[in-house]
């Protein structure tokens, strides 16, 4: 309270500064400007050291979810066969049309044969939104043999497709499949193909992928390849690296690779919608590793496909 003064004017009572306290700080402990910045900095200091380690574990739990999506694929793919006398689910993309004479196949023009995935998924279509190009009761779908179409979609996906009406959305699937399983559309081309299970026994190989986590820019139609010649080699489909430079890998016998990548060729920025420049990649020990896991080559060819 203010207190009156022998000369009688009246000032506020002062309280005396705690013990220890420097000059400058009020009695009641409040903290100066100085130290508020230290405070700050401080603060900032420990959320930059600390959002590093956040972002690397974030992309280590979403990389876990892709390995766990394609290993729930790989079981349906083979209950699939299970169910249908060893022969593998249809595989065949968009752009083959098996059924042009007789017109009962599906699409709108109904000449695209049986698929695990119909359409093209490609920046702009909106089949890369249909829920029944993948989840649909029908021939040649998984649908009945997963419970989400959250599984066709890496989690570290965040392609979208802007569609007619102006609208971004995202797409639905991140996965394509092997282009020798499932299709003969590589057979002109001079591949093996393989139509049941275990038909890719005869071929000496440390491994036979089925599913390969695929590049946003690249995500067309349900197939991946690769092009092969004696001294040439193409990604029709390049790996996706969203997981720090790595991306998965899903093989016949039901385990999932998470697969690093060491080419920079093999590891592109995603443009939202331009084409990735296709060029030679032969001697890529990215494209070498997956050759040996993706397919072979009928014995016309006078090279050895083996490297």
């Amino acid at each position: 309270m203010p207190t009156r003064q022998d000369t009688g004017t009246v000032r506020p009572a002062v309280r005396d500064r705690a013990p220890g306290l420097p000059p400058g700080r009020a009695a009641w402990g409040a903290f100066t400007l100085i130290e508020l910045l230290v405070v700050l900095a401080i603060i900032a200091l420990l959320a930059g050291l600390l959002l590093p380690a956040l972002a690397s574990a974030r992309r280590r739990a979403e990389g876990a979810v892709c390995i766990h999506n394609q290993r729930q694929l790989l079981l349906a793919w083979t209950f699939y066969a299970e169910d249908n006398h060893n022969v593998l689910v249809p595989n065949n993309p968009a752009n083959y049309f098996p059924r042009i004479n007789t017109l009962d196949g599906f699409g709108p023009h109904r000449m695209w044969g049986p698929s695990w995935s119909l359409g093209d998924h490609g920046y702009g279509n909106p089949d890369g939104t249909n829920v029944d190009y993948l989840m649909g009761d029908r021939e040649g779908s998984l649908g009945r043999y997963v419970h989400t179409v959250k599984l066709f979609k890496c989690p570290s996906d965040r392609s979208r497709t802007t569609l007619a009406d102006g609208k971004a959305y995202p797409r639905l699937r991140s996965y394509t499949m092997n282009g020798t399983m499932g299709t003969r559309v590589l057979w002109g081309a001079g591949g093996e193909v393989f139509l049941k299970m275990d038909e890719w026994n005869r071929f000496h190989r440390p491994g036979w992928i089925v599913f390969m986590d695929t590049h946003e820019d690249t995500m067309f139609y349900c197939t991946f390849a690769l092009g092969r010649d004696s001294r040439y080699g193409l990604w029709l489909r390049y790996p996706a690296s969203r997981h720090g430079r790595a991306g998965t890998l899903g093989y016949v016998d039901g385990h999932v690779e998470m697969r690093r990548w060491v080419d920079p060729r093999t590891v592109v920025p995603v443009t939202g919608g331009l084409p990735i420049a296709i060029g030679n990649v032969f001697g890529s020990p990215d494209y070498h590793y997956v050759w040996l896991r993706f397919g072979k080559l009928q014995p016309i060819y006078r090279f050895n496909d083996d490297f």
